[in-house]
């Protein structure tokens, strides 16, 4: 009986858990950037004299404009390198086309050969 309760008791446990998921999830977030501002709060209110609060608005804002700005600067070059590796995977797609076509080669025949050879391998094993 006493496993049972305790079977149950789990079952309740990991239910709970995932219906409270994401707000987990949330809290633990706000919980790692908390401590993560925390220094640089300190530093902006000992040199500007700003209350706590307005110090960590301040820290939070400027952030977000130092990340926009990063992902701005690193998104031309990145954008540029997207379209170019879809550009060269185009023309290598022409390319191996326009070879398979004048080699004339037939699809398959490497796999023939080689499934034929496996079978004979595999036959003289026995």
């Amino acid at each position: 009986m006493r496993t049972l309760i305790l079977v149950a008791a789990a079952a309740g446990v990991i239910a709970a858990f995932r219906t409270i998921g994401d707000t987990f999830l949330v809290v633990f977030v706000g919980i790692f950037l908390a401590l993560v501002f925390e220094y640089p709060v300190r530093f902006v209110m000992t040199k500007t004299r700003l209350s706590r609060g307005l110090a960590a608005t301040v820290t939070v804002i400027g952030s977000a404009i130092v990340v926009v700005a990063l992902l701005l600067v690193l998104l031309v070059p990145l954008a540029a390198s997207a379209r170019d590796v879809g550009n060269l995977r185009r023309s290598l797609a022409s390319v191996l086309r326009r070879d398979r076509r004048s080699a004339g080669c037939r699809c398959g025949s490497a796999s023939r050969r080689s499934s034929r050879g496996g079978r004979s391998v595999s036959s003289s094993s026995r």
